[in-house]
C-alpha cells in the first residue's frame, strides 16, 4: 500500500526516541497525546518548499514547547531569585541529555540501512502507553480481579467526577471563599506580660532537603516543645512566604491578592503594638524589594538592623554578602537586655539560599547546602542555649518560607521552585517558650495546618501566660489550633490536595494529578 501525502520522519526520529529514553530513565515526563499529535503533523507531506520549510520551523517550535513541558529544558523565565537553578540543570539533565540523544543519532545513522527506524519509534511509543496504562496488569488479572475492577466502576466514576477539571477549579473556589471569612485576631495583651517574640524566617529549608541531607533527626529539633508536622508554606517564593507569614491573623489569600490592599486586622505588628518592632536579616534585603515586602505589606514598622561589623560568611549569588547568622543573633540577644520593653523581632536568614557560597570552601550544590544548613542548625541551637542560660523569657517560632527542592520531581528538576509541589511547601516549623516550665511532653501538631495556626499560637500564649505560671503544657498551647487545607500558589501554578493526591493546574483552568517520583 503507498502513501502518497504521507513521507519519513528523517531526523525527528531521534528526537522522539531520545525523549522516550530519558522518560525511562525517570529523568523527564512524555506526553504521549501531544508527541504523536506533532509526529502525525510532521508525517504529512507537502508539495511546496516553503510549505515545507515551514512546517519544519513548527515543529520545531512545538518540540521546543514539549520539550519545556516534559521538563527537558529550564523555564524560559528562571526567577532572578534562583540564581544556581540553570546549574542545577546543566549538571542534572544537560549532560544526559546530550548523551543519550548522541547515542541514538549514532544508532539511527547507522541501523537505518537495515530497519526501518519509524517503525522502532512507534515500538516505543507503544512502550510508553504500556507503563502510562499500566495495561498488561489488566491484561493479566483473573476473573476474580477483572469482577473486583467492574465492581469498583462506579467508585471510580464518582473519583473521575470529583477531580474533573469542573470540580477542581469550583473546590478550589470554595477554598478561596472560606478563607477569606476566616480571621483568628491576637486578644488584649495583658500589661505585665514579660517576654519577647522571636520569629526565624528561614529560607529554603523544607523537611525533604533535611531528609535528603540526612539532618532530619539534627539535636535542634529536640530542643522545642511543639513541632508542626504537616505545615504547608502555600508558596515556594520568598516575598509571598513573608507576607502570608506577617499577615498570619487571617485566611489564606489567593496569591494574586497578596500584594493588593493592606489589611490591618491581618497583620501581626498592627496586633502586637504593644511589643517594640525589630527587624534584621543576614542580607541587605534590597534584592527583588524583599525588605518592601516586609514594611508595606506587612505593617512591620521598623529599621533594618545594621550589619557594622558582623562577619561575612557566604557571598550570595548575585555577589552581596551574607553575614553570619550567630552573631546578628547574639547582637540582639545582647542589646535586647539593655532594653526594657517587650520586642517582637523579626529575623530573616538566607544562609541556605541556592547559589550561595561559603566563605573559604569550595563546596557546591548538595554538598554545600549540607554544610550550610548544619552550620545553621548548630549555631540556632547554641543561641537557644545562651537565651535558657540568660533567663531570657521568648517565644521563640522558626518558620521556613518554603523548601530548596534539592530532590527535584517529574515535573521540576532540582533547585527549581516554579510550581509549589508538597515536597518544596512542607517546611519544619516549631516553637520554643524559652524560660517558662514545661510540663509534660512535646506537642506534635500532626493536622494540616498554615499561618494561620501560628496567629493562634501565639494569641494561646499571650492568653494562657505561660512564663508567668509555675509550669505549662505544651498540649494546652495548641488544643484549638485551625486546620487549613493544603492549596499552594506561585503566580502561574497551583497545586491543591485532594483525598490524598495533589493536582496541578498552570492556567488556572486544566489539571493533572502530580506526577510521584
Amino acid at each position: 500500500m503507498e502513501f502518497k501525502h504521507v513521507k519519513a520522519l528523517g531526523w525527528w526520529n531521534v528526537y522522539f526516541a531520545a525523549k522516550i529514553a530519558l522518560y525511562f530513565q525517570d529523568l523527564a515526563g512524555f506526553i504521549l497525546i501531544a508527541n504523536l499529535a506533532l509526529a502525525l503533523f510532521l508525517l504529512i507531506k507537502t508539495q511546496y518548499a516553503g510549505a515545507a520549510k515551514a512546517q519544519q520551523l513548527v515543529g520545531v517550535v512545538v518540540a521546543i514547547g514539549l520539550m519545556y513541558f516534559e521538563n527537558l529544558l529550564p523555564p524560559f523565565f528562571l526567577p532572578a531569585e534562583q540564581g544556581g537553578g540553570f546549574m542545577t540543570w546543566l549538571g542534572t539533565l544537560a549532560w544526559p541529555m546530550l548523551l543519550t540523544t548522541g547515542l541514538i543519532a549514532l544508532a539511527y545513522q547507522y541501523f537505518l540501512r537495515f530497519i526501518e527506524p519509524g517503525v522502532v519509534v512507534a515500538f516505543l511509543a507503544v512502550c510508553v502507553l504500556v507503563d502510562k496504562t499500566n495495561i498488561l496488569n489488566m491484561l493479566g488479572a483473573d476473573d476474580a480481579s477483572v469482577q473486583q475492577v467492574a465492581a469498583s466502576n462506579g467508585t471510580e466514576q464518582r473519583a473521575i467526577e470529583l477531580t474533573s477539571d469542573q470540580a477542581l477549579n469550583a473546590s478550589l473556589a470554595e477554598f478561596f471563599d472560606m478563607e477569606s471569612q476566616r480571621r483568628e485576631p491576637i486578644q488584649s495583651i495583658a500589661d505585665d506580660a514579660d517576654f519577647d517574640i522571636l520569629v526565624l524566617s528561614v529560607c529554603s529549608l523544607g523537611w525533604d532537603d533535611l531528609n535528603m541531607i540526612g539532618l532530619s533527626n539534627h539535636p535542634l529539633f529536640e530542643q522545642f516543645d511543639i513541632v508542626f508536622d504537616r505545615f504547608n508554606a502555600a508558596t515556594s517564593y520568598s516575598g509571598p512566604a513573608v507576607i502570608r507569614l506577617l499577615n498570619a491573623s487571617c485566611g489564606q489569600k489567593p496569591h494574586s491578592e497578596l500584594f493588593s490592599d493592606r489589611y490591618p486586622k491581618c497583620q501581626l505588628a498592627t496586633q502586637l503594638a504593644q511589643f517594640e518592632p525589630v527587624l534584621m536579616m543576614n542580607h541587605d534585603g534590597a534584592f527583588d524589594n524583599f525588605l518592601s515586602f516586609i514594611n508595606d505589606q506587612s505593617g512591620f514598622d521598623a529599621e533594618l538592623e545594621p550589619h557594622t561589623d558582623i562577619r561575612i560568611a557566604q557571598k550570595s549569588f548575585d555577589g552581596t554578602p551574607i553575614f553570619d547568622d550567630l552573631e546578628i543573633l547574639m547582637r540582639w540577644h545582647q542589646q535586647r537586655s539593655q532594653r526594657d520593653r517587650n520586642e517582637f523581632a523579626f529575623y530573616n536568614t538566607v544562609s541556605l539560599h541556592d547559589g550561595n557560597r561559603i566563605i573559604g570552601q569550595k563546596a557546591v550544590g548538595n554538598e554545600s547546602y549540607r554544610l550550610r544548613a548544619s552550620a545553621f542548625l548548630d549555631q540556632l541551637s547554641q543561641f537557644i542555649k545562651t537565651l535558657e542560660n540568660s533567663e531570657q523569657n521568648t517565644l521563640l517560632l522558626i518558620v521556613p518560607e518554603h523548601g530548596a527542592g534539592l530532590r527535584g520531581d517529574r515535573m521540576q528538576l532540582p533547585g527549581m521552585r516554579e510550581i509549589p509541589a508538597h515536597s518544596i511547601t512542607h517546611v519544619p516549623v516549631a516553637a520554643r517558650l524559652i524560660g517558662a516550665k514545661r510540663r509534660g511532653p512535646v506537642a506534635r501538631v500532626t493536622a494540616q495546618t498554615s499561618h494561620l495556626a501560628l496567629s493562634v499560637l501565639i494569641n494561646n500564649v499571650i492568653q494562657q501566660q505561660p512564663f508567668q505560671a509555675e509550669s505549662y503544657t505544651p498540649a494546652s498551647l495548641v488544643s484549638n489550633l485551625p486546620r487549613t487545607r493544603r492549596v499552594s500558589q506561585n503566580e502561574g501554578s497551583t497545586v491543591m490536595e485532594v483525598d490524598g493526591t495533589d493536582y496541578v493546574t498552570l492556567d488556572e483552568r486544566t489539571w493533572s494529578a502530580y506526577p510521584a517520583n
